[in-house]
């Protein structure tokens, strides 16, 4: 029963960003770009695909403007343009502030002796309960990270509780290569760590031909973005005071970037990949905002094909339907529902309100 009302009731997506992010991607200021949450939105009024699937809310993780409070940070046009992009189209729109608990020192203690801020951990959690009491508030089926620069963790991933298996990402980069929050520099710094010199590359495709197993270039400011990338990749290297030493292994030489749509677990970028894409090609001379912007292409096409597979698959609608029963739960229309069985405590009536814009 619940599974055929899967393939009928609508599937209620919130898309969860950092509007810091998607500033310096462009979002709301830089007219070459679809934004990924309107690319997303206007699938589900137009591509078959996309038929039983809606943008049911927004959930940004900055300081923002609730009930008219006075802005905790500066407005930004990626912020804007998320809030009245949410009231134009009548979805729910939350801000929860983060910045208190991200400012916060990840380790305490002096001379050596430090530990983990327990004090951090402890207000991260109380944040993603806030963010799980949202999702559960408002019936929210499937969580859409997307330039959202904080790990879901401990409460949103609790096997039980959260929302672990229902939590997609889309990533503008190769995520096996070059995860993190810098992935179009890291892609660009390897394309250019390779490509500067005319006359040295040369040289290397011919060694490389020759069967060298080991290739010796010259270093040449790139040096954060290659310990990333090869590090990663598990390439083997070396450095000195005029060259990085690099063991010969595949994709080293890459000239591209693209995209990564993966479902997300408790570690950067990583998780079960659902689709990547390696198309968009890095130009000699390209510079970092521009490589981003023709990626942007690339990351949309990349979730437009990527998000049907994934709700079709049997696993996730298995979750769905789990899911639903805990939504249900949570809002008082029968008893709590764990992955393992009915609960014997009761519904919690007593719940934070939600800070929305009108529909």
């Amino acid at each position: 029963m619940e599974n055929s009302q899967n393939a009928t009731q609508k599937i209620r997506v919130c898309y969860v960003t950092s509007p810091r992010e998607l500033q310096g991607e462009g979002v709301g200021h830089d007219s070459r770009i679809v934004p990924t949450l309107e690319y997303l939105h206007n699938l589900t009024k137009t591509n078959p695909l996309y038929k039983n699937v809606e943008i049911a809310a927004v959930f940004v993780d900055d300081s923002g403007r609730e009930q008219g409070r006075q802005m905790l940070e500066q407005e930004t046009a990626a912020y804007a343009y998320l809030r009245n992009f949410c009231a134009q189209n009548g979805i729910t729109f939350q801000t929860e502030e983060s910045k208190t608990w991200r400012s916060m020192p990840l380790y305490t203690g002096e001379n050596g002796s430090k530990t983990k801020n327990a004090a951090k951990h402890d207000a991260k959690v109380q944040y993603e309960e806030r963010m799980l009491s949202f999702m559960r508030e408002n019936n929210i089926d499937v969580v859409f990270s997307d330039s959202y620069t904080v790990l879901f963790n401990s409460v949103m991933l609790d096997e039980k509780r959260g929302y672990p298996g229902l939590i997609v990402n889309i990533h503008p980069g190769i995520a096996t290569e070059v995860p993190g929050v810098f992935p179009t520099r890291d892609a660009l710094g390897r394309a250019n760590f390779f490509t500067d010199d005319a006359t040295e590359r040369k040289a290397l495709q011919e060694q490389l031909a020759n069967g060298a197993e080991w290739l010796s270039i010259h270093r040449n400011g790139h040096d954060a973005s290659i310990a990333n990338v090869f590090s990663k990749m598990g390439v083997e290297y070396t450095t000195d005071e005029t060259h990085t030493h690099i063991k010969v292994a595949p994709n080293i030489f890459r000239q591209t970037t693209g995209a990564t749509f993966h479902i997300v677990d408790a570690e950067v970028d990583h998780g079960p990949v659902v689709l990547m894409n390696t198309s968009t090609p890095i130009r000699t001379g390209c510079t970092e905002h521009q490589l981003r912007v023709d990626n942007y292409h690339t990351k949309n096409n990349t979730v437009g094909r990527a998000f049907p597979m994934f709700l079709r698959n049997p696993e996730t609608q298995q979750r769905l339907t789990e899911n639903r029963m805990r939504n249900r739960a949570f809002n008082g229309e029968m008893h709590p529902v764990t992955r393992w069985g009915v609960a014997t405590n009761p519904v919690k009536q007593d719940r934070r309100p939600v800070i929305a814009m009108p529909r």
